[in-house]
């Protein structure tokens, strides 16, 4: 009861007007994921440029035909598969948080394998309905303070543009499902975002 309550609130905090630049999935079972950053000030506009290290990161389905239901894990172990590169192509080191994402991940197979939130999709993206409602990157255990930015999950030591990978997965209806609960595990293909450390900004530590 406490994770619904806390996520309810979560869902209406203004999430849309001050998004950057998207990620976005390509299209499965007719549902797409979009990723992006949110700036704490929100004087700051919308950009095509990249995220910054310190951005919150928000996620939100979308369907262009139809309405779905989808339930996606609660901890992130279970559906939340991270990775970065530098400007180099050399693979980014996960602080302790971002070591947990993705952990899981090959174990999730059915409906009741972890704790699930219900989420259903919105209608087609696009910059005039932005991220509304849009969920964020949380640790685990939740609390209502604790939105993940690129530099809690990663060790990005030193400024430049890093490449940040995100791969999500969720369950969602399907009545010619064969198991008990009718619910089948989508896969969303990773969404690869762009992440700016500025130089001014010191290295991180895990």
């Amino acid at each position: 009861m406490i994770y619904r309550i806390l996520f309810s609130l979560l869902a209406f905090l203004e999430l849309s007007t001050y998004t950057l630049a998207a990620g976005v999935s390509k299209t499965t079972n007719g549902v797409y994921l979009v990723i992006d950053g949110r700036r704490h000030a929100a004087s700051v506009p919308k950009t095509n440029s990249p995220i910054q290290f310190d951005d919150p990161l928000v996620f939100k389905p979308f369907c262009d035909t139809t309405k779905m239901e989808l339930a996606y894990p609660v901890d992130p172990a279970f559906g939340v598969n991270i990775k970065m590169t530098d400007a180099t192509g050399r693979e980014v080191h996960k602080t302790n948080i971002g070591k947990r994402f993705g952990s899981k991940f090959r174990k999730l197979h059915n409906f009741n394998d972890t704790r699930l939130y219900p989420y259903d999709t919105a209608s087609s993206y696009n910059d005039e309905s932005g991220l509304g409602s849009a969920r964020p990157f949380s640790n685990y255990p939740l609390s209502a303070d604790n939105w993940l930015a690129p530099k809690d999950l990663f060790e990005m030591k030193g400024p430049g543009i890093y490449t940040l990978e995100i791969q999500m997965q969720m369950f969602y209806d399907n009545p010619q499902s064969t198991n008990a609960w009718h619910e089948d595990l989508l896969q969303f293909p990773p969404v690869k975002i762009e992440v700016e450390m500025p130089p001014s900004k010191k290295s991180n530590k895990p």
